[in-house]
């Protein structure tokens, strides 16, 4: 982090490709310190995929030194919406839609037309500052038009390049097809780069397939690879690892109260169902502690949840992908459906990072069991085959796959190598041409909001991850978010009706709290008219009944859940998940 730091200073992007548990994201507030001592920047900006991380980021690193966050839900004590404070932590979502001009403190505003939203000051804060996308491709796949998402991205990557800005890309999971293309991305802008890969000494590059993956970026224009050693924490962190491959869940669960006896274990599904599922036969179970987390917890639960996994040192956590990156786990065996190598590599990342717990994975080894049942949740079914058929070829040819280092060990192959073999059979979301030039030119120019608001009327509502989020109120100043769009399609399974609509609970600037109901919100749905401009103006429709005078008086609304919809503990179940 010292040389990604000297790269900067330097006018060049760091890219940094180091392991898991490596320090990349707590090394952003020594950088920050350093950006303001040395005037290279008025501050920085920390980007990540989730909101759970982004609390635990604030809390565990910006929140001492005076930093802020910005996400949907933030506490408002707490929040930046404009990136005015010098240390902000956010997650990609919030970052997108901010750098394209429709800053989310007045998206419904923007969104429908009535303003053109403050969005300089937040592009001018973007501009003076250091933006660190750490590990911010995860989870784009999970659009329904992923290629909308990705090209949403690489347009900011490519104007943030042209305009001569400085950022920070950190990874530990990004594959070397996705590296050379942002190698060439920056290449096309004349952008000087370094890759920096925490590796083995140099001359034993011939001998690293990963290595051999990441020379090709030389190739790229302004372009340079550096292989870092750091041999104390190589030395530390270097656990054995015993990797096997089961099919059936019922073939594990005896496996995983075993392991639970000797220390804290985590249980990874793809889906809120498979999850709830795994809870509830281990609740029959003789486990000490039993934590769930997913991404349809409410507030209250999800801090309960964390407060508990904080604290545990034995037990079971049974989770989401979430976990991957938005959950802080330490565990000594990781047992886990099949899912892309990347997403394997950050679940099993979580055990064994540090204390106690690492100190027994020294001794006796970390454990990573996966389960290639047919659950496979959002992913593409072929990634997927291509994963196990990885981990299964390292058990069979190296005894196991090394699960921490990018490079192959006498634990096994890597899981960056075994991501490098034939690397091409994996499906890769392409991105149209034409859609990210015209994002370019929308970010580098002049032009206002409703340029891209005409965009997004024509067919792409979808093209950022988590248009438009909502919450639905399960209890007394608690809620669940999710998006708009999923909680109108299971709206009648989980919501309070009304005649003509859902029920909305709003909160006017008096203080009080009125129930209405969603009609016009409504009305478009159900006709199939369901581009972003006409949900925002059918929302902002019902809002302004909402009072007296015709003028919107919320200061927030949420959907109201139906009665006992909401599990506490368990959270917010469909029929078929209860």
């Amino acid at each position: 982090m010292e040389r990604a730091y000297e790269t900067l200073a330097r006018g060049r992007i760091p890219v940094v490709v180091a392991p898991t548990s490596y320090g990349k994201t707590a090394a952003s507030v020594e950088i920050w310190k350093r950006l303001l001592e040395d005037g290279l920047a008025g501050g920085l900006i920390h980007v990540v995929p989730l909101r759970s991380l982004v609390r635990k980021i604030f809390d565990d690193f910006f929140k001492p030194v005076g930093g802020r966050l910005q996400m949907h839900g933030a506490p408002e004590e707490h929040k930046s919406p404009y990136y005015l404070s010098p240390l902000v932590v956010t997650t990609l979502d919030s970052y997108i839609w901010n750098l394209y001009r429709i800053p989310v403190v007045e998206a419904l505003k923007i969104e429908s037309r009535v303003s053109m939203g403050h969005y300089y000051p937040v592009i001018a804060s973007i501009a003076t500052s250091v933006s660190v996308f750490d590990e911010a491709h995860l989870y784009l796949w999970e659009d329904s038009r992923p290629e909308h998402g990705v090209a949403a991205v690489e347009a900011a990557v490519r104007a943030l390049s042209r305009l001569g800005l400085p950022f920070i890309v950190e990874t530990a999971t990004m594959r070397p097809n996705m590296l050379a293309r942002l190698s060439s991305i920056l290449g096309q802008s004349r952008t000087p780069h370094d890759f920096l890969v925490l590796g083995p000494e140099p001359s034993n590059c011939q001998d690293f397939s990963f290595c051999h993956g990441v020379r090709k970026l030389l190739r790229m224009e302004g372009s340079r690879l550096h292989m870092v050693t750091d041999p104390e924490w190589v030395q530390d962190k270097s656990v054995p690892w015993t990797t096997d491959i089961e099919y059936w869940w019922d073939d594990v669960i005896r496996d995983i109260v075993d392991e639970a006896s000797r220390g804290p274990v985590l249980v990874v599904a793809n889906t809120v169902s498979s999850a709830v599922s795994l809870y509830r036969r281990l609740q029959n179970r003789e486990i000490e502690r039993l934590i769930l987390v997913h991404g349809r917890l409410s507030r209250a639960d999800r801090e309960r949840s964390e407060d508990l996994i904080g604290r545990m040192d034995s037990g079971v956590v049974v989770a989401t992908q979430v976990v991957e990156v938005g959950v802080d786990v330490n565990v000594t065996a990781v047992f886990t459906e099949a899912a892309p190598l990347e997403s394997l590599a950050q679940r099993v990342g979580r055990a064994c990072r540090r204390g106690k717990v690492l100190e027994a994975c020294r001794r006796e080894g970390g454990k990573a069991i996966i389960v290639a049942s047919n659950n496979i949740g959002a992913y593409n079914s072929r990634t997927v085959l291509f994963s196990v058929s990885r981990v299964k070829f390292s058990i069979e040819h190296a005894d196991g796959v090394e699960w921490r280092m990018l490079w192959t060990t006498e634990n096994g192959y890597s899981y960056a190598d075994l991501a490098m073999m034939e690397e091409s059979k994996v499906p890769v979301v392409g991105v149209d041409d034409w859609i990210s030039d015209v994002l370019v030119k929308y970010l580098s120019g002049d032009f206002q909001p409703s340029l891209l608001h005409e965009l997004l009327d024509r067919g792409f509502c979808d093209l950022f991850k988590g248009t438009i989020m909502v919450e639905i109120e399960v209890s007394e100043g608690d809620s669940v978010s999710a998006s708009l769009d999923w909680v109108l399609r299971n709206s009648r399974d989980i919501l309070e009706m009304g005649r003509e609509g859902p029920i909305i609970r709003v909160s006017l600037q008096d203080g009080s709290l009125q129930e209405l109901e969603a009609r016009e919100l409504w009305r478009t749905w159900i006709s199939g008219s369901r581009s972003c401009s006409r949900l925002i103006k059918s929302i902002r429709k019902d809002l302004a009944k909402a009072g007296t005078g015709g003028a919107i008086q919320a200061v927030s609304w949420a959907f109201k859940a139906k009665d006992g919809v909401y599990k506490r503990g368990l959270g917010l179940l469909l029929p078929s998940e209860l």
